[in-house]
């Protein structure tokens, strides 16, 4: 299980108990600077309301991750990354996404506690460590803008 560590803003990722990786968030257009190991990946909002992730900074031929909304009243996500093609699918009424790969099952991605609005990701341990950190970032930038929507709506 993919999940944030407990210290001062969230910003390690654990991964079954053993850091793996650093998150440097931008308060900015959901930008962040994603440590893994040696590796950089930058993620960035894009116009649209689609997310790209690009890494590892400095290779030759750097990877592209991309998250495209399918529409504007659901909160399903098709994620495209160089490993595979994954659906994140949230219903109506819960806070729990489903992963899918080729529209099968293979985890999801729900609330790391009860008092929290950071989530967890399970997935299967074929889906390398960059698909399931930006599937995990996919999911997080979805709940902040629905949240944000929700509150604009209450106002």
């Amino acid at each position: 299980m993919l999940t944030w560590g407990r210290s001062w803003g969230n910003q390690e990722l654990v991964l079954d108990g053993t850091t793996v990786g650093l998150f440097d968030t931008s308060t900015f257009r959901e930008r962040a600077t994603v440590r893994l190991g040696p590796e950089v990946w930058e993620y960035a909002r894009q116009s649209g309301g689609a997310i790209l992730g690009t890494g590892p900074a400095g290779s030759p031929t750097p990877f592209q991750l991309w998250a495209t909304r399918r529409s504007f009243f659901t909160y399903t996500w098709d994620v495209a990354t160089p490993a595979g093609r994954y659906e994140l699918k949230q219903g109506v009424f819960s806070t729990a996404f489903q992963v899918l790969r080729a529209g099968v099952p293979i985890g999801e991605a729900r609330r790391a506690g009860t008092l929290t609005n950071r989530f967890s990701l399970s997935v299967t341990p074929d889906v390398p460590l960059p698909d399931q950190v930006f599937l995990l970032w996919v999911v997080e930038a979805s709940e902040r803008r629905r949240s944000h929507s929700s509150s604009a709506a209450a106002s």
